[in-house]
C-alpha cells in the first residue's frame, strides 16, 4: 500500500514538475492543463501540403507566468523551419489567449516558441518553446518540458510528432518513478504540485529557476529519477507547500518525518515534527479522515488549534480567534458561533440601552440598531453612513482603549482623540473639560489654576472654571512690564499681549526657538541667525521664571553693532567726526561713556540746526563738545547721551548763548521746523531787588510800578535773579544784538512758536516775586520779557512776557502775553533772536 501510495505521489510530482519548470512564484491555485497528444485528433492527412485555417488556443500555465511573445515557426517532418508568424497574446477572465488571422500554413506541424517573464513588472526573460500540430488548443509546460526530447526523437530516431509527444511524456513519469496508467485526476494534481516536490519552488531567483529548468528538460529520456534531485524531508517540506492533501500527503509526512500511521485506530492522536533540518520542524498535525477521499491523514494544526488546542467532545467552552466565537462541533473541529450569538456573548444584547453601541466581529463592524419593521434589537453590519454616526465611532474607540462600560468603572473619566469621556451606565459618553476637573470653583480656591489632560489649563474664576493658557498655570505673569515676551510652554510657544497667546513657530524669533538663553546673566547679549541681528534685553521676574525678552535689532542698530566690531572707535573721541550713513539717513558719533570705558559707535541726534552732511564737516574738541564751522558762524554742540544740542553759537567774533527747536504750530497739530534762538551769554549773580537797580532808564520805575499792579495779588518782594547788566537791552541795542543772519521774532512769530511750550530758555535776567494768598501759603512766578520787532508807535513796542510760576496757583502753563514796553526800558528785557529761514 505504501508503495502504491509513494508511486502515486511521484506520479502527482511529475506533472508538477512541468508546471513549476514554467512559473515564476509559488502559486498552489495556478491552472494546469491534461496533456493529450494523440494522432487521431489531428485533422490534417499526410498527403495534405497547405490548408487554409485559423490558429488560436490558450496558455495553461501557472497565474505568476505571462507570456509577452509568441512565435508559431511552421516546420516540415523533420522539424526544418518552413515560415514563421507572430501571434497575438490577449488576457481574458481564463488567462492568456494567442490567436494568428486565417492563412494558409506550409505544415501540420508548427514550433511554438514562447518568452514569459514573471508577474506584469518582470524583467528576467525566459524561452519555451512547444512542439505540436499547428491546430494545438493550448500551450502548456509539459510540452515546454518534453519539447528537447521530442526534437531527439523525430530528428535522431525518426518518430512522427504525436508518437514523439506521448513517448517523452511517459519519460517524464518515468523519471518521477511512476510506472501505471494516467488518468486526467492524477494528471491535474501533479501539474499543480509538481513545482514544489521537484524544484523547491518558490525558494529560488527567476534565473535559478529557469536554469534549473533546462537542467531538467535535458533529463528527460535519462535514468536519472526524482530521488537525485531532493531529499525526502525536502520534498515532504515541499508537499506541505503545495495542495497535495489526504492520504498521498500523510504517506509522505509518515515517511519522510517518522510518523506513525493514520489510520481509525490513531484518529484524533496529535504528533509534532521532530525533524530539525525541516522548515515545519516542531509543527503539530493531528490525524483526521480526510473529506476528499475519506481516507485517514495527518492534516496540520489550524491556526485556531495552534492557539487554543485540539477541539475534545468534553470541551464545553467557547474560545475568541480573531475577533470571532468559535465552539467545539460535532466533528471535534472549531466552529465559529453566529452572529447573534457571538455579539450577545462577546459583548451584550442588542436593546434599547445598547442601541448605537458598535463592537468589532470576524473583522467587521456591527452597529445595535432598531429594525423599523418589526420594532426588534439586532446586531447589524450594515452600517450607516460614517458621518451620521460620528459619536457612536467616538464612543467605539474609547472601548477600544478602555473595555466595557460597566458598573466596576462606572463615572471613571478617560480622555481619548482630544476628548474627554464618562462612564455612564452602558456606553461612553462625551463630557466637556471642565466636566473632567474633579473640584470645584468657589470663593476658596478663586484663582487656582488645574491641569487637564491634552495640555488644557482652566482657573477658579468668580465660581466658574475658565480656560487660560499655559503660561498662567506655570505662573508665567503678562502685564504692561513683560509685553512681547515670548515663553515656551508644552512644547507650545506663547506671547504676551493683552494676555497670553499661542503664536505659530513662524512667528517665533529664530534665536527662542535656539533655545539660547536671555536672564539676568546674559542681558545685553546678541545672536545672528540669517544675517538678522538678536538682542537680550529687559530682564524681568515673571512668576517663578526669570524671563529675559529677545528683540530683533533695527538696521542701524545693526549696523553701528557690525561697526563696533570691525571699525571700533578710538581710545577717545578728541579730534574724530561725525559719519553719516545714507541707508538709514543717520548721523553716527564715537561716544566714551565714562573715564576709562571703551568708546563705541551710537546714533547722534541733534535738532538739525545744520544739515546732516554739514554736521560731518566738524571735530570733537573734547569729549562731548563738537565744533562746526559754517560760512563763517562757528557752532558749539554737547553731547549728552545720544543728543547733540547746540548751545553757543560764535559769529564776528561775539558768542552767544543758544537753543535750538524743532516745532512750530497751524493750530494744535505741530509742523516740524529747524529754528535756532540765541541770546545773551548767562553770566550768574545773586538775587537783586528791583529797586536798587542803578544805570536804569527813565521809564524804568513807572514800567515797574505799572506792571505790578497789573498782577492781582499783593507782592510780597520783586527781585532780579542772575542779574548783569549784559543780559539786558534796550530795543534799539537789541536790534544791534542779532548776528548776520538772525532776527527779531515779531508778535506773529512768537505767537507761532506758542511760547509757553517751548523749553525755558537758560538765560539771567528773570524777575521773581512772592505774594500772598493765605496767611498759610505763598506763590511765585518768574517772568521773562523779550523783545518782539512789533512797534506800536515811535516810543512803545511789544514784548513777549513769559512767566513760570509754582505748582500752587499755575494751573496753566500757557502764561503769555503780549504787553507794552518802552523802547528805552533797561534792564528788564532780554534780546532774543532767531535764525533766518
Amino acid at each position: 500500500m505504501l508503495k502504491i501510495l509513494w508511486n502515486d505521489l511521484k506520479l502527482y510530482c511529475v506533472a508538477l514538475t512541468t508546471v513549476f519548470l514554467i512559473a515564476c512564484e509559488y502559486d498552489v491555485h495556478s491552472k494546469a492543463s491534461d496533456f493529450k497528444y494523440i494522432d487521431e485528433e489531428n485533422p490534417y492527412s499526410p498527403g495534405d501540403e497547405t490548408v487554409k485555417t485559423n490558429i488560436a488556443g490558450d496558455f495553461r500555465l501557472i497565474d505568476s507566468l505571462v507570456p509577452i511573445k509568441l512565435s508559431v515557426v511552421f516546420v516540415d517532418e523533420d522539424l526544418r523551419a518552413l515560415d514563421t508568424v507572430t501571434a497575438v497574446i490577449s488576457k481574458n477572465s481564463k488567462g492568456y489567449h494567442f490567436s494568428v488571422d486565417s492563412m494558409d500554413v506550409p505544415s501540420r506541424y508548427a514550433r511554438f516558441d514562447f518568452v514569459c517573464v514573471h508577474g506584469d513588472d518582470g524583467n528576467f526573460k525566459m524561452k519555451f518553446s512547444v512542439y505540436n500540430y499547428v491546430n494545438v488548443a493550448y500551450l502548456d509546460l509539459f510540452g515546454a518540458i518534453s519539447a528537447h526530447r521530442v526534437e531527439e526523437l523525430i530528428k535522431n530516431e525518426n518518430f512522427y510528432m504525436g508518437i514523439a509527444n506521448k513517448k517523452a511524456l511517459r519519460e517524464i513519469y518515468h523519471f518521477l518513478g511512476y510506472e501505471g496508467s494516467i488518468n486526467s485526476d492524477i494528471e491535474e494534481k501533479m501539474l499543480v504540485a509538481l513545482p514544489y516536490l521537484v524544484l523547491g519552488y518558490g525558494e529560488k531567483s527567476d534565473s535559478a529557476f529557469y536554469e534549473n529548468f533546462k537542467d531538467l528538460r535535458s533529463k528527460i529520456g535519462t535514468e536519472v529519477k526524482l530521488d537525485d534531485y531532493a531529499t525526502k524531508t525536502a520534498i515532504a517540506d515541499a508537499a506541505l507547500q503545495s495542495t497535495l492533501s489526504g492520504a498521498a500527503l500523510s504517506i509522505i509526512l509518515e515517511d519522510a518525518y517518522g510518523f506513525s500511521k493514520c489510520d481509525a485506530d490513531s484518529r484524533y492522536d496529535s504528533v509534532s515534527n521532530k525533524v530539525k533540518d525541516s522548515r515545519y520542524f516542531e509543527q503539530k498535525y493531528v490525524c483526521r479522515m480526510d473529506s476528499g477521499d475519506s481516507s485517514f491523514a495527518w492534516v496540520p494544526f489550524s491556526e485556531i488549534e495552534v492557539e487554543n488546542g485540539l477541539c475534545w467532545a468534553d470541551r464545553k467552552d467557547t474560545v475568541i480567534f480573531k475577533d470571532g466565537l468559535y465552539y467545539c462541533d460535532g466533528n471535534l473541529l472549531w466552529k465559529a458561533a453566529g452572529v447573534a450569538q457571538s455579539m450577545n456573548i462577546l459583548y451584550r444584547s442588542c436593546d434599547e440601552k445598547t442601541m448605537g453601541l458598535i463592537r468589532p466581529y470576524v473583522g467587521e463592524l456591527f452597529i445595535c440598531e432598531k429594525n423599523s419593521y418589526n420594532n426588534y434589537y439586532k446586531w447589524n453590519d450594515e452600517m450607516p453612513d460614517s458621518s451620521t454616526i460620528q459619536n457612536n465611532l467616538r464612543e467605539y474607540n474609547v472601548w477600544k482603549q478602555y473595555g466595557e462600560c460597566d458598573s466596576v468603572i462606572s463615572k471613571k473619566k478617560v480622555y481619548v482623540d482630544s476628548s474627554y469621556y464618562q462612564c455612564q451606565g452602558v456606553r461612553w459618553t462625551s463630557i466637556s473639560a471642565i466636566d473632567y476637573i474633579d473640584k470645584f470653583c468657589t470663593s476658596e480656591n478663586e484663582g487656582e489654576t488645574v491641569e487637564v489632560p491634552l495640555h488644557k489649563y482652566y482657573q477658579c474664576h468668580y465660581g466658574n472654571w475658565r480656560e487660560v493658557a499655559a503660561p498662567v498655570f506655570y505662573g508665567d505673569t503678562c502685564d504692561s512690564y513683560n509685553r512681547d515676551i515670548v515663553v515656551k510652554r508644552d512644547d507650545k510657544y506663547y506671547m504676551c499681549g493683552e494676555e497670553w497667546r499661542e503664536i505659530s513657530e513662524e512667528e517665533v524669533l529664530p534665536v527662542i526657538l535656539n533655545e539660547d538663553v536671555c536672564d539676568s546673566l546674559t542681558e545685553g547679549s546678541i545672536k545672528k541667525y540669517d544675517g538678522t541681528y538678536y538682542i537680550c534685553e529687559a530682564v524681568l521676574k515673571t512668576g517663578r521664571f526669570y524671563v529675559g525678552k529677545w528683540r530683533t535689532m533695527t538696521g542701524i542698530e545693526s549696523l553701528i553693532y557690525e561697526k563696533n566690531l570691525y571699525k571700533p572707535c578710538p581710545s577717545s573721541t578728541l579730534g574724530t567726526s561725525l559719519e553719516y550713513d545714507s541707508t538709514y539717513n543717520e548721523l553716527l558719533s564715537c561716544a566714551c561713556p565714562s573715564e576709562g570705558s571703551a568708546c563705541k559707535w551710537q546714533i547722534a541726534y541733534h535738532y538739525k540746526v545744520l544739515d546732516d552732511m554739514t554736521m560731518t564737516s566738524g571735530k570733537y574738541v573734547e569729549d562731548s563738545t563738537y565744533i562746526v564751522d559754517y560760512k563763517g558762524v562757528t557752532y558749539v554742540f554737547k553731547r549728552k547721551g545720544k543728543s547733540l544740542d547746540c548751545k553757543k553759537v560764535i559769529a564776528e567774533g561775539k558768542e552767544y548763548s543758544a537753543w535750538a527747536y524743532n516745532k512750530e504750530y497751524s493750530g494744535s497739530l505741530p509742523i516740524p521746523v529747524h529754528d535756532l534762538f540765541v541770546f545773551p551769554v548767562s553770566k550768574e549773580d545773586s538775587f537783586v531787588s528791583y529797586d536798587v537797580i542803578v544805570n536804569k532808564s527813565d521809564s524804568y520805575d513807572s514800567f515797574v510800578a505799572d506792571w505790578n499792579a497789573s498782577f492781582d495779588y499783593s507782592i510780597r518782594s520783586l527781585k532780579m535773579y542772575g542779574y548783569n547788566t549784559d543780559n539786558f537791552s534796550d530795543y534799539q541795542s537789541a536790534r544791534n544784538f542779532c548776528p548776520e543772519g538772525f532776527h527779531i521774532p515779531d508778535t506773529t512769530e512768537w505767537r507761532r512758536y506758542q511760547v509757553w511750550r517751548l523749553t525755558p530758555i537758560q538765560f539771567s535776567g528773570d524777575l521773581y516775586r512772592t505774594y500772598d494768598v493765605s496767611s498759610e501759603s505763598k506763590d511765585f512766578k518768574e517772568y521773562r520779557l523779550m523783545w518782539t520787532s512789533t512797534e506800536k508807535n515811535n516810543d512803545i513796542e511789544y514784548c513777549v512776557e513769559l512767566s513760570k510760576g509754582s505748582y500752587v496757583f499755575d494751573t496753566s502753563a500757557k502764561d503769555v502775553r503780549m504787553i507794552e514796553c518802552p523802547k528805552d526800558l533797561y534792564p528788564l528785557v532780554v534780546p532774543v533772536c532767531v535764525k533766518d529761514r
